[in-house]
């Protein structure tokens, strides 16, 4: 087997947390359901993206290529595999990506949850293989 020693914090796999816990936005600390922090953090990368002002001081600037999860630059990876039956299956470094993330349902929008903010596949990447 391969071992990797001194593998950066920021791309070490953590234990994944439930959808319910609440957690603090790692751009403005304002408290929010895990199930709820895309949606949460899609509004702050709008804001950015059409260089609108927000109502709250953000911790740091939003890059150029913010985490769909935590909406921190450069700190996230974020796969994509596509399965045998056509679902796709996400892996991500990102602490607020969360268990049982339905990539499907998170497609999908809602009166609730009208920012859908799912990651998608990057254009200039190869195509995506079919996995297991």
């Amino acid at each position: 087997s391969l071992i990797v020693e001194n593998v950066p914090p920021h791309l070490q796999i953590k234990e994944k947390l439930s959808g319910k816990t609440v957690v603090s936005c790692k751009l403005c600390r304002e408290e929010t359901p895990l199930s709820k922090m895309r949606s949460h953090v899609g509004k702050h990368i709008l804001f950015n993206m059409r260089n609108e002002k927000e109502t709250v001081d953000l911790l740091e600037p939003i890059g150029a290529l913010p985490c769909g999860f935590c909406g921190r630059d450069s700190t996230c990876q974020t796969q994509f595999s596509i399965k045998k039956g056509g679902g796709v299956s996400i892996s991500s470094t990102c602490s607020y990506h969360y268990k049982k993330m339905q990539y499907k349902a998170a497609q999908e929008t809602t009166k609730t949850s009208p920012c859908t903010n799912v990651p998608i596949h990057c254009q200039l990447c190869p195509p995506m293989e079919i996995s297991g």
